[in-house]
């Protein structure tokens, strides 16, 4: 910088250097701008970084999500397939309950039929003590074959598994005895022999039974 000074009201001809230094504001120094630029660099990977560590995160959810809809899935696979192997046993209980039926069926109304065809056949020779005995086992056929007609529309206990034993004291003589006078005509128009024979005492034969149930199983094993 140049300068001219005045001496009494005259100006010196030749002018005066002085030398003046400005410093560079902070901001345009080198020392800040590599630290604003090391600064910047480092923001940078600190919000890679944490970028990244958010979709590992978000990575670990999504899978653990997948996993958790993959063993509920693979849970309800395994439940339907469950299901399906119980309607499929259920479908074959009621199919064998249905035979079994059809089966049962087919005793009281063969008991029915064979001493009716006894009592057509024989108009004549029949006496009232012997048609009256024949009409009264006809009866209980009948009533047998309402109560397995009862049954098969009560079939919502089967599908409940509700069906349990019904269990009474029973004489087990009475019953046998019962179930042979059913029997008793049938086998007499068919001319078989028949004896029923208990190696114990009468008053010893008392047993817990499922008359109904133990019925059913004597009926069927008569036509298998």
């Amino acid at each position: 910088m140049r300068a001219k000074a005045a001496n009494s009201g005259q100006w010196i001809s030749y002018p005066n250097t002085i030398t003046i230094f400005v410093s560079r504001p902070f901001y345009l120094q080198t020392w800040f701008i590599l630290i604003s630029i090391i600064g910047l660099f480092i923001l940078i990977y600190l919000f890679f970084k944490w970028r990244i560590r958010q979709l590992e995160q978000n990575k670990l959810a999504l899978e653990q999500t997948v996993a958790e809809r993959t063993a509920q899935i693979e849970e309800d696979k395994l439940l339907i397939e469950e299901q399906a192997k119980e309607l499929k046993a259920l479908d074959k209980v009621k199919s064998r309950f249905f035979a079994n039926i059809s089966h049962e069926l087919r005793t009281p109304l063969t008991l029915i039929l064979g001493p009716l065809s006894y009592l057509l056949d024989n108009p004549a020779e029949l006496e009232k003590t012997t048609i009256q005995k024949q009409l009264l086992t006809m009866q209980r056929n009948g009533k047998s074959l309402m109560q397995l007609i009862e049954e098969i529309l009560d079939l919502s206990k089967l599908e409940a598994n509700k069906l349990e034993l019904q269990e009474e004291t029973t004489s087990v003589v009475e019953f046998f005895e019962h179930i042979m006078a059913i029997f008793e005509p049938q086998l007499q128009s068919q001319g078989l022999d028949y004896e029923l024979i208990f190696e114990l005492k009468r008053q010893q034969l008392h047993l817990l039974l499922d008359r109904k149930k133990l019925k059913k199983i004597l009926n069927n094993s008569s036509y298998a």
